[in-house]
């Protein structure tokens, strides 16, 4: 008898760490099949697989909830600079080109403006307003007041801005008035809008930083020009 209820035990074990196994490796989630078509989750697959590649890289470990943690945890000592190293730009521009152009335009879009000082038009990243994504976002955002708010005051400001404190990477401690930093990473659609947050992060950084290069090198051409005057 004895036997029969290790023997019982024993399977009924393997079962739950097998169904844990696969839940923890799921590449989608109800959410994501309620908002996406096939060709968009494989594609969304494709851009979670790459940063959180980039990630262990970076970090040099193969957990996920590690990698996270070690890579916020130095996020705010260099970022700038930091999140073109670990996701660089022609990495990201092949990313946009490989997976497919209507996957790209349910999350994105390309915002043109204009720089004064450079006398030029310019171009950001910004979220697909009404899209597939943002909507994505609102059903997440319905168990969430962390997603909500973001999806709120993006719309609202009408650009994705370059947050200090950027919403979906960290919690904010109220209490003590600090970010910090999650713990776990383990659901997938945490996941998914992290990483996308993540790429769309070190783009808007990479223009920005394109900009500011021009900037200085207009400002060093007319100061060439007063000495010649």
């Amino acid at each position: 008898m004895k036997k029969v209820i290790t023997f019982t035990l024993l399977i009924s074990s393997l079962f739950l760490i097998f169904s844990c196994q696969k839940e923890n490796n799921s590449r989608t989630s109800p959410e994501l099949t309620q908002i996406f078509n096939e060709q968009e989750i494989k594609d969304i697959e494709m851009l979670v697989s790459y940063v959180e590649k980039e990630l262990k890289a970076k970090t040099k470990t193969d957990d996920i909830d590690k990698a996270y943690q070690e890579f916020l945890g130095t996020y705010f000592e260099n970022y700038f600079n930091d999140i073109n190293e670990t996701f660089t730009y022609e990495d990201i521009k092949n990313l946009y080109s490989t997976i497919d152009k209507n996957t790209f335009n349910t999350i994105w879009q390309y915002n043109k403006g204009f720089n004064f000082v450079l006398k030029d038009s310019t171009k950001s990243i910004n979220m697909a307003y009404e899209k597939k994504y943002m909507k994505y976002l609102d059903v997440l955002g319905e168990k969430s007041l962390k997603i909500k708010g973001y999806v709120n005051s993006t719309r609202a400001s009408g650009v994705t801005p370059i947050y200090s404190i950027p919403p979906l990477l960290f919690t904010f401690n109220t209490e003590s008035r600090k970010p910090e930093i999650p713990k776990t990473f383990g659901d997938y659609n945490t996941r998914v809008y992290r990483s996308i947050d993540l790429i769309t992060i070190a783009d808007l950084v990479y223009h920005v930083k394109i900009e500011d290069v021009r900037i200085q090198k207009l400002k060093e051409q007319e100061q060439v020009k007063d000495t010649v005057q």
